[in-house]
């Protein structure tokens, strides 16, 4: 299950299903929480997705590799303060 914040069919549907991620994550932290066992096993065994976001190549670069790219940012800028939307 994959439903995603914004759903158009049935927004009321999206924000629970959101609320439910959060209780999740709130209970992973061992923070109060509304999620407990069965909850998560039901959802679970419906096969609910509890972490949406899909990793990008970006994410999976290794990390000496973008410090190396930060490096030669710096060289060629004299500062660490790279544009959000920073051409590579």
């Amino acid at each position: 299950c994959r439903v995603p914040r914004s759903y158009q069919s049935n927004p009321a549907l999206g924000r629970w299903v959101t609320t439910q991620r959060k209780q999740y994550r709130l209970l992973k932290e061992g923070k109060p929480s509304t999620m407990n066992a069965y909850r998560k096993a039901a959802l679970s065994e419906l096969g609910f997705v509890w972490i949406l976001r899909k990793k990008s190549v970006e994410d999976k670069m290794p990390w000496d590799y973008r410090f190396r790219q930060l490096v030669d940012y710096k060289a060629m800028n004299g500062d660490c303060n790279v544009p959000q939307r920073y051409p590579e």
